[in-house]
């Protein structure tokens, strides 16, 4: 084992020494490496990317925001467009971006929104103070859930139905005389129509709005507004109200805007007293205020 008789067996002479003596002995056998062949994986090229035409090129490039993971979380794209007060005319374009969930269009010059068919995935859009006349005239998203189309030229509320999705809308400042077509419309809780034509509060019956604003339109009377569970903050400031009834079964109400009305008699005041949970009261700017020891 001492292979250069200096006394010592050194570790490498020791396992040497060890593995004949177990070859010996049948207690070794060498066993053959097996080389298993190598997989060879084809890294597709990148997609080539096309820089953005047109007239909208350049606006839309600075009104991108937002990088993050698409629905399927299959790769990542821009999720949010906002180009407000841009004098767009049109969106043409927007069909570069078809996982976009936020388009905010306010202050321009459009006139439709065909265009944001393309838009599957859209899930909030504020296009008020435009000149659109036709509200939702594209294909239905599959979870749109916040619309605002306040200051625009619509006169008829449509296609809400293809939305059932839809928790708020806002419709401020158009030229609607008639509450419609939202009944369908299970998940919506805020309904905004101030500064509209509307003469009757109708077609509300059995939604779950929780809150409703209906400030200076031409409403003289309260009704529609019995069947109503969990309605919370009502604006009806700035109309031509004179009485009250029709306030006193909404038992969830809490917030109730009631100012620049019509309401000269006391006694009106006998239909919100017992409202259980209502805590804030604006009644400013009635005739009621001229009255004698008159205190709200």
């Amino acid at each position: 084992m001492d292979k250069n008789d200096d006394g010592k067996i050194s570790r490498a002479e020791f396992e040497v020494a060890v593995l004949k003596l177990a070859k010996e002995m049948n207690m070794y056998e060498e066993v053959a490496q097996v080389k298993q062949p190598v997989k060879r994986v084809t890294i597709p090229a990148a997609p080539k990317i096309t820089p953005l035409a047109g007239d909208n090129a350049l606006t839309f490039r600075d009104g991108l925001r937002d990088m993050g993971k698409t629905f399927n979380n299959a790769r990542h794209a821009f999720l949010t467009l906002s180009i407000n007060e841009k004098s767009l005319s049109n969106l043409d374009g927007i069909d570069s971006f078809k996982y976009l969930q936020n388009v905010y269009v306010a202050g321009n010059g459009l006139k439709d929104l065909k265009c944001l068919s393309v838009l599957k995935h859209l899930v909030r859009l504020d296009a008020s103070e435009n000149q659109i006349t036709n509200m939702l005239d594209f294909e239905p998203p599959a979870c749109l859930d916040w619309v605002d189309y306040s200051h625009n030229q619509i006169s008829k509320i449509e296609n809400v139905n293809l939305n059932p999705y839809l928790k708020e809308l806002y419709f401020d400042d158009n030229q609607i005389e008639v509450i419609e077509g939202l009944k369908e419309n299970p998940n919506l809780r805020v309904l905004s129509m101030n500064s509209n034509r509307i003469k009757v509060i109708q077609n509300l019956e059995g939604m779950y709005l929780s809150k409703l604003y209906l400030r200076q339109n031409h409403l003289k009377s309260i009704t529609g507004l019995d069947n109503l569970p969990v309605l919370s903050t009502l604006d009806l400031s700035k109309n031509q109200i004179v009485k009250l009834r029709g306030l006193e079964q909404i038992e969830s109400l809490r917030f109730l805007n009631l100012s620049l009305n019509q309401v000269y008699k006391v006694r009106q005041l006998r239909y919100i007293e017992q409202l259980p949970l209502l805590t804030e009261l604006e009644f400013c700017f009635n005739p009621i205020m001229d009255k004698k020891l008159y205190r709200l």
